[in-house]
């Protein structure tokens, strides 16, 4: 089969961007290496682009992936093959049997476009915690931790938090003392309550934690997403995982933790169908007590909220107050979820606690 001339009259490039003709030749090129002969391409983003051969539609993706990361990625597909992990959405292979193309420094990879399907959200969200379940259920191993440096970094983590705890109450102390508040501050006084709850609910689970490195010291670590969001997770009649540029082994509570804090930034969650879905992850993944407690930490960590307040404190005006009011109330949101989340771990260990692990039992 011959490739089709660059200026095939068939050919339709809608909505690309500031030089065309460039991008036409270089997906047109991309997708024959893949024997496909495109009627219409459209520009989705910078990175995305939507091809259809009149028959099938496909996904064009411009990745961030170098010579570096690329071997990994392909990791992936093979382990998502080998291990049957149906929510991995796959690749397609190149005529050559590549599960990519390079071109023009860059390196292309080509999927099926899908849509989203009608389904409820709560069918929509449990599915992705289900999907996400099995996939660090089904790559998980363990490996041996060195007590004494992870004490140290959880030592040090426990001191950032004490000073992040102490500058915050000189925070409120002073926007208590203006005259008249703006409405960023009033914002962060309305929250003290609950982010002063986060703080010792955190302290009070990193003393449990660090207690409990002495007796477990094996870490559990499965191939991990990287960057896991809803922005990479389609239903499609079943849930489908993309982009898996960044993938890596860690552990998987670190995933968890990631999906979680991105969803409760972008939405305003319902805390009972968040509740279910961590249930239903839980009964994917089979986790230890020491799991559940460390994604309870990566959960708590108020980290970024105190960022922002800073960021005001020091920079004044550098943005408009909105943005900084929705900015904070996107990461107060988060950490609301994250109080609610907690108490759900916390039933988990109420009733999957281990006979031979009172002291936790004690703890929670």
């Amino acid at each position: 089969m011959r490739a089709p001339p660059w200026g095939y009259k068939g050919y339709i490039l809608l909505n690309l961007g500031c030089d065309p003709v460039l991008d036409q030749n270089i997906i047109q090129k991309v997708l024959w290496e893949y024997g496909i002969s495109p009627q219409l391409i459209s520009k989705h983003t910078d990175l995305l682009y939507r091809a259809t051969d009149g028959n099938k539609q496909y996904a064009v993706k411009r990745s961030q992936l170098n010579q570096n990361t690329v071997q990994f990625w392909e990791y992936v597909y093979h382990t998502a093959h080998t291990q049957r992990l149906s929510s991995v959405l796959p690749v397609y292979v190149t005529k050559s049997g590549a599960l990519f193309h390079a071109a023009e420094e860059s390196i292309y990879y080509v999927t099926p476009w899908i849509e989203a399907t009608s389904h409820n959200k709560q069918t929509q969200i449990t599915g992705l915690f289900k999907a996400l379940g099995h996939l660090h259920e089904s790559t998980r191993h363990t490996a041996d931790v060195d007590i004494q440096e992870s004490e140290l970094k959880f030592a040090d983590y426990e001191r950032h938090l004490l000073s992040s705890y102490e500058r915050l109450s000189q925070y409120i102390t002073l926007f208590e003392s203006q005259h008249y508040m703006s409405p960023f501050e009033l914002q962060t006084c309305t929250h003290y309550v609950h982010i002063d709850m986060i703080f010792n609910l955190l302290f009070d689970r990193l003393k449990t934690f660090i207690a409990q490195l002495q007796n477990d010291p094996a870490q559990t670590v499965s191939l991990c997403h990287g960057q896991m969001s809803l922005q990479h997770y389609i239903y499609h009649h079943r849930p489908y995982v993309i982009n898996w540029e960044k993938a890596n082994y860690g552990h998987p509570m670190n995933d968890l933790a990631k999906l979680i804090q991105d969803a409760g930034s972008r939405h305003d969650p319902n805390t009972t169908m968040w509740s279910h879905s961590l249930q239903t992850y839980f009964d994917t993944y089979a986790s230890t007590s020491n799991e559940r407690l460390l994604l309870s930490i990566y959960l708590l960590d108020p980290t970024a909220y105190i960022n922002m307040i800073e960021s005001y404190v020091t920079k004044g005006h550098a943005q408009p107050m909105l943005e900084y009011v929705h900015s904070l109330e996107q990461l107060y949101r988060r950490l609301t979820l994250a109080l609610h989340l907690v108490e759900t771990i916390d039933e988990m260990n109420r009733e999957h606690f281990e006979e031979d692990d009172p002291q936790f039992r004690d703890e929670i």
